[in-house]
């Protein structure tokens, strides 16, 4: 069994902005090897920024205090990674309608593998019970994601 082992910090910026673009978006701009290029370069660059802010990782490696407080209370995860617009995750996901597509895209876009049985309920209930604001909804649903364990390590 191999080791499981933390992404480096442009690794897991970088996997950050390519998971949070809008999966349509980067879809295109792959069709054309000279949109894709450029797009490519944009979230280099900005993964760039965001991988500054974290920890290197060494061995019996642990998210530090600050990469923490970044995720959790960060304005810059929210604004960047976040937002509601249509170059985004969270703006595709509004769009969708049928919410077993919507779970599905949000787990292929962030984990690159379809949820299991226990996830879609569980994310159909917790989406459910905030339809009063699903935009926050999304955005908590893509953060929880993007914040756990199977997106940080590389197993």
């Amino acid at each position: 069994m191999a080791t499981v082992k933390p992404l480096t910090p442009m690794q897991f910026a970088l996997s950050l902005a390519i998971a949070t673009a809008s999966p349509v978006d980067l879809a295109q701009q792959q069709e054309n090897a000279e949109q894709w290029t450029a797009r490519r370069r944009d979230l280099e660059n900005q993964a760039q920024n965001l991988a500054r802010q974290m920890e290197i990782p060494a061995e019996n490696f642990q998210v530090g205090v600050g990469e923490a407080l970044l995720f959790s209370n960060g304005q810059q995860i929210e604004s960047d990674y976040l937002r509601d617009s249509t170059d985004r995750l969270v703006g595709v996901l509004k769009s969708t309608d049928d919410r077993g597509q919507l779970i599905r895209r949000v787990f292929l876009s962030v984990l690159s593998r379809e949820p299991q049985a226990e996830e879609i309920e569980s994310c159909t209930n917790y989406l459910a019970a905030r339809e009063d604001r699903p935009v926050a909804a999304l955005q908590q649903l893509v953060w929880a994601l993007v914040a756990s364990s199977e997106f940080r390590f590389n197993y």
